[in-house]
């Protein structure tokens, strides 16, 4: 069986507290999950092993609770590896997630409300199955998240979340009108994608945090950009 593993960025496991680390598999057409009849975790920290192929809770999520106790004094690390292996069909299924273990982790600081200060007549094309824009907001938050790594800044380890706020609710615009445009299929939502996006792109040349650089876990003032300089030579 082909598989396909779900997940957005890398497992983040906050150190000194039970996380409950998790897995979904779907068959490979990526639309019927997989429930595996049994299944186990190791997990690496670079070259050491964490945890020696343990039980883990097979399910529609599969999932391993990583107790505090076991990461208290451990150093903090983007080095993580976590392999699954995974009972399926008789077969047993080797997925590797990579994940960080951070002091603290960051959280989005915007709610519906946020989005509704910008435009009132949000609930006005809202699906009527879905009683807010949770999934358009986290989506918009994975997305964030993504960049902010790929541009070499760790979202964990900047201290001014709020700093984000005003490219979460771009990005979230994004999402929300990008999709009224193909469904509703009204010119001045494909409108405001484009401003949207815009607007976010202007954002992210102007967003400076302070960056929690020594990983010390204190204010300091070490600011960054959100978007790094390239030069040329």
């Amino acid at each position: 069986m082909n598989l396909v593993c779900r997940y957005s960025l890398p497992q983040i496991a906050q150190r000194g507290i039970d996380n409950v680390l998790s897995v979904e598999v779907y068959s490979s057409d990526a639309n019927s999950i997989v429930i595996p009849t049994a299944a186990t975790i190791t997990i690496y920290d670079g070259s050491d092993k964490l945890v020696d192929n343990v039980s883990a809770t097979a399910g529609a999520a599969t999932s391993y609770t990583w107790l505090a106790a076991a990461t208290t004094d451990r150093p903090l690390t983007d080095e993580l590896l976590l392999l699954w292996q995974l009972t399926i069909d008789g077969t047993v299924h080797t997925v590797s997630q990579p994940g960080y273990l951070v002091r603290r982790k960051i959280y989005p600081v915007i709610t519906d409300h946020d989005l509704r200060n910008y435009h009132t007549e949000l609930a006005d094309f809202r699906d009527p199955d879905f009683a807010s824009f949770a999934d358009q907001r986290n989506e918009a938050w994975v997305n964030i998240q993504k960049t902010l790594i790929e541009r070499g800044r760790f979202p964990h380890l900047i201290l001014d979340p709020w700093t984000l706020r005003t490219i979460h609710i771009y990005e979230t615009f994004q999402i929300i009108f990008r999709d009224a445009a193909q469904s509703i299929g009204d010119d001045r939502y494909q409108v405001l994608t484009q401003e949207y996006s815009d607007l976010c792109s202007q954002e992210w040349g102007r967003v400076n945090f302070r960056y929690d650089s020594d990983e010390d876990g204190y204010v300091e003032d070490t600011y960054m950009s959100a978007s790094p300089v390239i030069y040329l030579v």
